[in-house]
């Protein structure tokens, strides 16, 4: 399970992997139901320590092929003067 992502990386990893944003699975009952349509796909899904923190890597989703780099510098102007 991942705690504490940020909304819009919640978005990302739902629409690459082909799953639904559920904000409550209490129904107009008030019971809890889980619909697994809910539920998206990938091949693998790892966390990684690098440095001094953790990336969450979700490998092979369905529904994209997204690419991500991961850059590492001495300080954040560093990392700004490579991004340009």
């Amino acid at each position: 399970a991942v705690r504490r992502v940020p909304k819009d990386d919640l978005r990302r990893i739902a629409k690459a992997t082909g799953g639904e944003l559920v904000l409550t699975m209490a129904d107009a009952d008030g019971s809890e139901v889980f619909d697994p349509e809910w539920l998206g796909e990938a091949r693998e899904v790892s966390e990684e320590r690098i440095g001094d923190g953790e990336i969450i890597y979700v490998k092979g989703c369905v529904k994209t092929a997204a690419q991500t780099i991961v850059l590492r510098g001495a300080n954040e102007y560093f990392l700004d003067e490579v991004e340009r």
